[in-house]
């Protein structure tokens, strides 16, 4: 055991100080909505289509989507035809998800033979939705032209808005985040859920299926053009913004921009045809200059330049007359090889007869406001399972990025340190030496390093608290234990541990949840997991396979987390000690991952851990992490 000189002088060392270099991560500006991103150019075709697949897999995974992802019958009702001469108007249900429906309108020519290109539209928010009608936008004008130039149009509700009456749009929460569902996800099911309609249901030549919306049906346009290869040609409207990624939560999902944006995302949609259509009076005001030669870049990469147009109106945010007429002979030239004639206004009169529930009751709806959530949670445990139990490869991928762990990095040297390492002798031959590692990102992780003098390690161990190294005090017989085992012994400040949070440094990030911060931000969680595992990476590479861990406190539980990504460690004590995650707010609070149960939590992190430890010791009370572990620790 240490000696009274020895803790003395182990608090110095463990404990912050005032020359404690800076991490540079704490006050990294807060990513959001209005963040101005740069165009990114690449030089290759190989370059780039190995961003788009990645930008593919991230919208992907944020809309909760896999080759699990069962889909209910769509148990479709098409009804109350209206004949408006040259074209009809039906009224649209769905079923997107068990008991839960997407509504709208289908717009038909007439005296037409199919197969028939199909237009989708998403809408914005605009306050009466898909009927809506001033001059900035009318989406039933929209249609009407579509239908005349010999297209069915699909004009369907986004949620909570007209008939979309089981839930309020802003159908989002923080523990909706952590199970990866919520407006944006649910919006983007609807869509791919018309799709299917429209391939199982109408007479459809598949050469010209499109997609087109302005403002959060942009969004939705380029996010369903990204995602589904149904989609053969696009024109998101004012929403392809460097300055303005959209405010609402529909259009910002955990981890959706935290790599990516706007730009990039749409980008993804290349070689395809596409309309960038943009206004001198709102976000997309910068288009010609910034937004446009940048997806051009890209076109001209595929040798598609000539695939890639754009339409500019001076006008405020909109979807009006101008906009509908150029998108409308965007898509006749396209698909007819003739342009737009030109449009003719149809007065519906009182737009509520396009409504499917004017008094905002739908009496085929199976669940209510309340019960959709719990609906979704059931859905995504029965999907979970089935990944874990196919070995579904792709779900270690994502449990990677919702962990933070793909941005772990080697460490590197800090040539701008000017301040010496502090080593000292304690007793028994134990040395201690004191020095920092330094993320590429400027990082600083403050550690210290034990070892017998004169002994060659031959192996090492970790030891890693939310409450700091200094917490290796009260656990200094594993300290002896492991030294007299002839390991090294490392003992670290993650992010925000320690060190990195004491009053002589800045701690915690400034976070803004109107700003939607986890779409454009790892949390403090993810960067935690993110460093414990370079610090894994970083003992495995300089002491060999054979690694101890001791994480304690809210460590303990990045440590389970990150089992699929740490080796077959050799020993992994889990003390959580103060710390039970047992309902959903546990984690809110205190270990925020958004997505990550989900996608399995705790269950799906133990069951891709392959090579989980020789022996794995719990300290606490049983929780989901307990559960978990004991799960598969025995098969």
């Amino acid at each position: 055991m240490f000696n009274s000189n020895d803790i003395k002088e182990l608090k110095l060392l463990l404990r912050p100080n005032i020359t404690t270099p800076y991490d540079a991560r704490v006050n990294l500006p807060e990513r959001g909505t209005e963040t101005v991103f740069k165009p990114t150019a690449y030089s290759t075709l190989e370059e780039w289509e190995a961003v788009k697949e990645d930008i593919k897999n991230t919208m992907k995974m944020i809309n909760g989507l896999s080759d699990y992802t069962e889909k209910c019958p769509l148990e479709p009702k098409v009804y109350d035809l209206m004949d408006c001469g040259d074209f009809t108007v039906e009224k649209l249900m769905i079923q997107s998800m068990p008991g839960y429906y997407c509504t709208g309108n289908i717009f038909r020519p007439k005296n037409k033979k199919g197969p028939f290109p199909v237009i989708i539209n998403p809408h914005g928010h605009w306050p009466n939705g898909r009927i809506h009608q001033d001059h900035t936008i009318d989406m039933v004008q929209r249609c009407v032209n579509f239908a005349r130039i010999g297209c069915i149009a699909i004009l369907y509700d986004m949620v909570g808005y007209v008939d979309s009456c089981q839930t309020i749009h802003n159908f989002a929460d923080l523990e909706m985040e952590l199970w990866g569902t919520g407006s944006a996800p649910i919006q983007t099911i609807n869509s791919m859920r018309i799709l299917d309609f429209v391939f199982e249901n109408i007479d459809v030549d598949k050469r010209y299926v499109a997609c087109t919306g302005a403002s959060g049906g942009g969004t939705q346009t380029y996010m369903i053009s990204v995602l589904d290869e149904r989609i053969t040609m696009c024109a998101p409207v004012n929403m392809i913004s460097s300055i303005f990624q959209g405010g609402c939560f529909c259009e910002n999902w955990p981890l959706m921009r935290v790599d990516y944006n706007n730009m990039q995302i749409a980008a993804a949609i290349a070689p395809r045809p596409m309309l960038m259509v943009n206004c001198t009076g709102d976000w997309t005001v910068n288009t010609p200059e910034v937004e446009y030669p940048m997806l051009k870049g890209i076109y001209d990469l595929y040798g598609a330049g000539d695939n890639l147009e754009m339409f500019r109106d001076d006008f405020e945010h909109n979807y009006n007359k101008a906009s509908r007429v150029a998108v409308a002979d965007f898509f006749s030239r396209r698909i007819f090889g003739k342009p737009f004639e030109g449009e003719v206004e149809y007065d519906f009169g009182d737009r509520n007869v396009l409504r499917l529930f004017p008094d905002n009751v739908n009496p085929d709806a199976k669940i209510k406001d309340g019960e959709v959530f719990e609906m979704i949670k059931g859905l995504k445990r029965k999907e979970y399972a089935s990944r874990i139990e196919n070995k579904d490869a792709t779900l270690v991928d994502e449990l990677r990025r919702v962990t933070g762990v793909y941005k772990t990095s080697k460490f590197i040297n800090h040539t701008n340190w000017l301040y010496n390492m502090y080593e000292k002798d304690l007793s028994d031959g134990i040395h201690a030496n004191k020095f920092y590692l330094f993320t590429p990102e400027k990082g600083c992780i403050p550690v210290v390093l034990f070892t017998k003098n004169g002994v060659t390690p031959k192996g090492g161990a970790l030891f890693i608290s939310s409450k700091g190294k200094a917490e290796l005090i009260k656990h200094s017989e594993w300290l002896i234990h492991e030294l007299n085992e002839g390991k090294a012994v490392l003992a670290a400040d993650v992010f925000l541990t320690g060190e990195m949070n004491h009053p002589y440094v800045r701690t915690g990030r400034f976070v803004s949840y109107g700003r939607h911060f986890p779409a454009f931000n790892l949390t403090d969680t993810a960067m935690q997991c993110a460093d414990y595992v370079s610090l894994v990476n970083y003992m495995v590479e300089n002491y060999g396979e054979d690694l101890d861990v001791y994480a304690h406190g809210k460590m303990a539980y990045c440590a389970a987390a990150t089992l699929p990504f740490t080796g077959k460690l050799g020993t992994l004590t889990l003390n959580k000690e103060y710390l039970v995650l047992n309902e959903d707010e546990n984690y809110i609070d205190e270990f925020c991952l958004p997505l990550y149960l989900g996608f399995g939590g705790f269950e799906a992190s133990a069951a891709f851990g392959a090579d989980l430890p020789k022996t794995i010791t719990v300290v606490g009370l049983e929780d989901d992490m307990t559960k978990a572990i004991s799960k598969y620790r025995t098969k």
